[in-house]
């Protein structure tokens, strides 16, 4: 009788399984019995490998008592993390530690707890095709670069790490996180920054906003270390964090420092975060379990140079935006130096992916900060959403030039209507009582053809900008 009664309790605990809490559903785990360890678990939905040791990430209600909290379930090594986040450890083996990390999450004065899995990080990058940047031009880069470059925009990203000291990346780094993600290649990071931000110098590439500066912080290979990354963006001033990666793992502590970090970024104005969907050509609205799809990012896929949807690209009705990631020809970029890159060299002639689409949104919003250093994060994710165009088979694609324009128009209201001035044939004078850019004098005219102002001493034939409260010659056709 008693074998009976211990084979029911072993059955009892297969049909319960293993499980924890993530955005209060269970995730179920089975037992991975490839490694030879103990604590390692494969998440049953997605067949992800995690692994488990004793450490638990918790975040208290404000008013709870944590010296309650610990001593009722018997944790230890206590360390703070964030305002009410900490990780602590249990001493126990890891099927006890995720027992106990569910008794937190369902306790009354705990907002989320799991164990601090270790956890795989997925690159969306693609192998190279072939070469060329036509997507510089069939963006009209140029154009874009009147209204800004980036100028005193801080921009950040999360990756494998970045070569720093690369020729087209050295004078716009301004400080790297390094925690304890062990890796010997950073060429995917140094592939998505060339994107976002390369310099203007003449030398090999240039990025969408290359008078921008950058933070940088690497992968974790555990949860707690992972928010700590986030965190580290959140009193940097940084206005765009680039996330060409994801996971497959759903941690409520990690959604919550997003969120933090997108709605507290810069002062209270938040920090855009830009992710890509991913690569596996999957409709995420069947599993909506990916970081590109939270309600406060800007979620992004590919389109390819015939403007559709790529054949790689993950879809569904969460992702906001649609940007160039290549299927034939993919993006110019830099590449790890030498011989420790991608390619033998320093550049990289064809990058793929919705790793490439991302870093290209995250620069343009860059340009649209150094139009309006005041912009809210929400509201630059609104206009990039509110600008797009129509794909070819019916998904929304990145129109920076209609963004920026957006941008600039909501930041210049009260600039005085040109229009509402009677001109005529030949030569008119004119005054601005903002600083305009001349693109947008000459918007107000038909067929203008020279202006001519006087600044600094000197005239100025077609100046880039009309200073406050500036006369200016005009010719009109």
């Amino acid at each position: 009788m008693p074998k009976i009664v211990a084979l029911c309790l072993v059955f009892s605990q297969i049909l319960v399984g293993t499980y924890y809490f993530s955005n209060n559903n269970k995730i179920f785990l089975k037992k991975d019995i490839s490694r030879s360890s103990d604590n390692s678990y494969i998440i049953k939905k997605n067949n992800e490998s995690i692994s488990v040791d004793d450490g638990i990430i918790f975040k208290i209600n404000k008013n709870a008592k944590l010296g309650f909290i610990t001593h009722k379930y018997n944790l230890s090594m206590i360390n703070k993390i964030q305002d009410n986040v900490y990780i602590a450890h249990t001493n126990k083996n890891s099927d006890d530690t995720i027992d106990i990390a569910n008794k937190l999450y369902q306790d009354k004065s705990i907002i989320y707890a799991h164990p601090n899995f270790k956890i795989k990080i997925n690159n969306y990058g693609l192998n190279p095709l072939m070469s060329y940047a036509t997507y510089l031009e069939n963006m009209d880069i140029k154009s874009l670069w009147k209204y800004s470059k980036g100028e005193n925009v801080k921009i950040g990203i999360i990756d494998d790490g970045i070569d720093t000291s690369h020729p087209d990346l050295k004078k716009s780094h301004i400080e790297s996180y390094l925690n304890n993600y062990i890796t010997d290649k950073t060429y995917h990071g140094t592939h998505c920054l060339g994107i976002m931000s390369a310099l203007d110098n003449d030398i090999g590439s240039v990025g969408i906003a290359p008078k921008s500066r950058y933070y940088v912080a690497n992968f974790a290979n555990t949860a707690s270390e992972f928010i700590k990354t986030v965190y580290f963006f959140l009193d940097k001033d940084v206005a765009v964090v680039n996330n060409s990666w994801g996971t497959l793992v759903q941690l409520d502590a990690l959604e919550d420092a997003l969120e933090v970090l997108a709605k507290q970024g810069r002062g209270g104005k938040g920090t855009v975060l830009v992710f890509a969907s991913g690569n596996s050509a999957y409709n995420l609205d069947i599993d909506k379990s990916d970081l590109s799809e939270l309600p406060f990012v800007l979620g992004v896929g590919a389109i390819n140079e015939f403007n559709q949807k790529t054949a790689y690209s993950n879809y569904g009705k969460n992702i906001d935006i649609y940007a160039y990631g290549g299927e034939n020809a993919g993006l110019i970029t830099t590449d790890e130096q030498g011989n420790d890159g991608y390619l033998k060299g320093d550049y990289r002639f064809s990058f793929h992916g919705t790793s490439a689409s991302a870093p290209l949104v995250s620069g343009v919003v860059a340009l649209m900060m150094g139009v309006d250093s005041d912009l809210l994060a929400s509201k630059a994710i609104e206009i990039i959403k509110q600008t797009a165009d129509l794909s070819e088979d019916g998904y929304p694609m990145l129109n920076a030039k209609k963004a920026l324009r957006e941008v600039y128009a909501n930041k210049n209201k009260d600039i005085l209507h040109l229009n509402s001035f009677s001109t005529t044939s030949g030569w008119n004078l004119l005054g601005v009582d903002k600083n305009t850019l001349l693109v947008d004098i000459k918007k107000q005219f038909k067929n203008p053809k020279t202006v001519w102002t006087y600044n600094d001493g000197k005239w100025q034939k077609n100046p880039r900008h009309i200073p406050e409260n500036k006369g200016f010659w005009i010719k009109i056709q």
